[in-house]
């Protein structure tokens, strides 16, 4: 799911004003039996990419992959 949402977000903002890194392993990549994965996306287009995420989640998310959780935090403190 990382690796597929990852490539099709690339896809998606072929623009110099995004900047993607990963999918790559989270500092803890393993809580409880749920794997963890980070995307990074810098930008100053909050709007532009939520927008973005809202649709390739919604298109991809509920038939393809039951059971995945993702969490999207803006500007975090940390990355762990």
């Amino acid at each position: 799911m990382a690796e597929s949402f990852g490539f099709e977000l690339s896809d998606s903002l072929k623009s110099k004003f995004f900047e993607i890194l990963g999918p790559a392993p989270a500092p803890l990549p393993k809580i409880k039996d749920d794997y963890r994965f980070q995307i990074l996306i810098k930008t100053k287009e909050i709007r532009a990419i939520t927008q973005k995420i809202n649709l390739i989640l919604e298109k991809n998310l509920p038939r393809n992959h039951s059971g995945v959780k993702i969490s999207i935090e803006v500007d975090p403190l940390e990355i762990m």
